[in-house]
Formats: C-alpha cells, structure tokens, sequence
C-alpha cells in the first residue's frame, strides 16, 4: 500500500487453485477487473492461468462489468488461476450529503431484481424512514436493525449458494452479501435507487471478498458498508457492481468444483 497525493494505492494479488471432480475442459469466466469511476482509479496488471488457457477473451458483460472468458483446449483436473490489479482509493471518507431522504426517490426504483424483491421489504424498518429524515440519520438506523434482525455468521455461506434477500432476513444469519441486499431490499422499496457493489475488503497485508451497497445521489454513487454501517473508505476496493449479488460471480467455472484454495495478498 502506498499513500499518493491523497490516494491510497494497493496492489492486489489474487490466487486461487480449482480442483475439479473430474477431467473436463472448463469455460471460466472472471470478473476481477478492478473499476474505474466514482472516487477509485483501477487497473488489471496481469490475469493468468496454468495450464495455459487455449484463448482469453475480454468483454463487457450487460452490466460494462468487465469480464475475461477462459477456455481451454485439452481436459484438465486442476486449475491454477492469478489476477493481479492495482486499485487507488481516496484517503479522505467521502461525506454524507445534507439532504432528506425523500430527496432521491426515483420512480421505479422498486423494482425486483433476481435476488431482491422490494415488495418483500415495504414494512421492514418504517421506524428508520420518518419523514424529512436525514440520509445519514436513516442508514445509521437501518444498520442498526439489521443489526438486531441478523447474525454475521461466514458459515451461512458454507453452500456456496446466494439466498434471496427475503429468506436470509426470515433465517436471521449471513454474510456481507446478505447484508447488502437486505440494506437494497429496504431502500428501493421506499423508491431510494441502490445496487450492489462486490470487491475486496483489506486488511493489513491481506483482503477478502467483499460486498457493499451503492445509493444513487444525483449523478453520483455513495457507496455505503452495511456490515458495518460506515461509508466505503480506501479499504474498499471496488470491482463490479450489479441489480443484486447474482451479477456478482468473481470467478465462474463451467464444471464441477470438488475443492477450492484461495489467497489475496495486497502490497503497494
């Protein structure tokens, strides 16, 4: 990590090795190319797999996510996969806009989504929209019943599959993903236009996926951590954002996984 000018700069190894259940010649598609846009600089170094894949190909996907397609031309049993990106994030936290928030209802912004559907939410959290409220003051309160209403518990991703919205909020249990489209659920059905955002949370020498929600506010995005309730800062690293997590797939192997190592190491 290095501090420039007001920026924080990180540059992100990601490894990860696929032990597949059996010999197959996957098609691999990553999305693990750092953004560019609102209050982050990002830039793909190096992606890498071993063996060698017989093509790679870069493309937007319908979200101007961009994604890299990997196939391969002789079966294979295990994978080997690097993506190496340096991301800079502004040192100072971005602050809170002095508005209501009333203000940046949009309409249709309520629509439902793969994996959240607002309708599911219109009572969720009244108590945290009273009228003229400041937007500060809503998403202080709304993180702090969804802190009353769920358990951050990493074994609630043990499936590898994402719940929708409404069932991990009856279940009471999950992970950041959870969290985020919980925090969606409850923002688009008051109108408020919210997507999810996925990257990699740093800590120290090392990170983690990753997931956040992103409010519309004008032309702007305010990207918000319901985990913990504090704006996104430089260690959140921002690589792709979507309607809900299932626009969020760091790595997407076409074949069956029997095991999965992974690391992320974070340098300057």
């Amino acid at each position: 990590m290095a501090d420039l000018h007001g920026w924080r700069r990180h540059r992100v190894l990601h490894h990860s090795t696929y032990h597949l259940a059996r010999p197959t010649r996957p098609e691999v598609v990553v999305q693990l190319q750092p953004a560019s846009g609102p209050r982050q600089r990002g830039r793909l170094i190096q992606i890498g797999a071993r063996p060698l894949p017989k093509e790679v190909v870069a493309f937007d996907d319908a979200l101007e996510n961009r994604c890299h397609r990997l196939s391969f031309g002789a079966p294979l049993s295990t994978l080997a996969l690097w993506v190496v990106s340096e991301v800079e994030r502004p040192l100072a936290p971005p602050a809170w806009p002095a508005i209501a928030w009333e203000e940046l209802v949009v309409p249709g912004a309520d629509e439902p989504t793969p994996l959240v559907d607002p309708a599911a939410f219109a009572g969720h959290g009244d108590a945290c929209f009273a009228p003229g409220r400041r937007l500060a003051e809503v998403v202080a309160s709304l993180h702090r019943r969804l802190r009353e209403d769920m358990r951050y518990d990493e074994r609630a991703l043990s499936s590898g599959e994402l719940e929708p919205a409404a069932v991990a909020l009856k279940r009471g249990v999950g992970v950041c993903s959870d969290f985020a489209q919980v925090m969606l659920g409850a923002l688009r059905a008051r109108g408020l236009p919210a997507r999810q955002v996925g990257g990699y949370l740093v800590r120290g020498r090392s990170a983690e996926l990753h997931a956040w929600v992103a409010l519309r506010v004008g032309d702007d995005w305010l990207e918000i951590d319901p985990t913990s309730g504090e704006l996104a800062g430089p260690r959140h690293l921002r690589v792709a954002w979507g309607r809900d997590g299932s626009d969020l797939r760091p790595v997407r192997v076409d074949a069956e996984v029997r095991r999965v190592s992974s690391r992320i190491e974070v340098g300057s």
